[in-house]
């Protein structure tokens, strides 16, 4: 008897919510998760007979429940009192960092990638080089809750070195140098700005150009708080955000999105500067291919390929280059080989963190 009360209970609880939820109007997107949230769904005799139409009715309960944001956050604070070290794939850190719970060994798949970019080495005529990104873990490890686990991206490293019979331009003692500064965002797994910055320093000595300092430079910051991916995961109460600051150059430039067909006379899309996802303000986020025009007349074509972690570096080096473009092999599926040969690109800079370049299966394509 008294199981059925408790059965009568919950189910009436549960009604109580879905009629509650149905009062309501939807929210198509949570600011606080980063994604965009179930809407509602119209059942069928097939997607009732399959159990689907649950399921989904399911998921749309969950992401339109009341007061989900302070719940999720209640949930999350109550996992770090029971001294939970990470939540979503993502460790909670010191002084109020986030880091990403990269633990596999990926050398398999980061072996392979070398050897596509050899075999792309091969077969064009340009100059290339490589430039490794580190994640914030490996210049913060001292910052990572107790006992964590990651993968010793130092390991990516000397792989790169010894696979590559290329230069590798090794930005890491400068990085470190630098760690006492906001060189990468505590709530997101990119590098800011300012870290590209130390990067960009080394890539310079590396093409034998003369760096412009950052008080050339005009300084602009976002007068919102920037909340990143990894803050979305697992957000917390009384969590105080990242600065977003960039870093203008005084020269003008056209930037073109090649999908979108649009032309663009900035660098940076200030748009992006109040909105959740600032990081979007570099390059406008991910795209196939990005062209930069207007730098240095007499410089050499720079094609870059790269992942996201060099939107934040690229407009850094426009200043250098009568043209850059930025290639994402995630996006972009022609052959490189002949896009090389086609734009008559000069030189060619391998741009990744090791850490996610470990985990792409998309750079076979430059065996095209």
């Amino acid at each position: 008897m008294k199981t059925n009360k408790i059965i009568i209970a919950v189910f009436t609880v549960f009604l109580a919510v879905a009629m509650l939820v149905n009062l309501l109007p939807d929210k198509e997107f949570s600011d606080l998760e980063n994604r965009y949230l179930s809407s509602a769904v119209t059942p069928s005799i097939e997607t009732i007979v399959d159990g689907t139409f649950m399921e989904d009715f399911e998921t749309y309960i969950e992401d339109q429940y009341p007061l989900r944001n302070f719940l999720i956050k209640l949930k999350n604070q109550v996992e770090i009192a029971l001294l939970k070290k990470e939540i979503n794939s993502t460790y909670i850190g010191k002084d109020g960092y986030y880091f990403v719970k990269n633990n596999i060994d990926n050398t398999e798949q980061f072996i392979k990638n070398l050897t596509y970019i050899n075999e792309f080495i091969d077969n064009v005529d340009a100059n290339v080089k490589f430039l490794p990104i580190f994640s914030s873990y490996t210049i913060y490890e001292e910052l990572l809750p107790k006992y964590a686990e990651v993968f010793d991206e130092l390991v990516y490293l000397d792989l790169v070195k010894e696979y590559l019979d290329i230069e590798v331009i090794d930005s890491l003692e400068e990085i470190m140098n630098h760690k006492d500064e906001h060189i990468y965002f505590k709530s997101d797994h990119h590098w800011t700005n300012l870290g590209a910055y130390y990067a960009y320093l080394k890539v310079c000595e590396a093409y034998d150009i003369e760096p412009i300092t950052l008080e050339e430079r005009t300084k602009i910051t976002s007068d919102e708080l920037f909340y990143g991916t990894l803050y979305s995961r697992a957000p917390l109460f009384g969590y105080v955000g990242d600065e977003f600051t960039y870093y203008d150059s005084m020269n003008k430039f056209t930037v073109h999105i090649t999908e979108k067909n649009e032309t663009y006379d900035s660098l940076y899309f200030e748009e992006h500067m109040d909105a959740k996802d600032q990081y979007v303000t570099f390059l406008n986020g991910n795209q196939a291919e990005v062209i930069i025009e207007g730098g240095n007349p007499e410089g050499d074509s720079l094609l870059i390929l790269k992942d996201s972690f060099t939107h934040a570096l690229a407009p850094l080096l426009a200043d250098h280059f009568s043209e850059i473009r930025l290639v994402d092999l995630r996006y972009y599926h022609g052959s490189m080989q002949e896009y090389v040969e086609m734009n008559e690109i000069d030189e060619v800079l391998f741009s990744y963190n090791l850490a996610w370049m470990s985990e792409d299966k998309n750079l076979y394509q430059l065996k095209k």
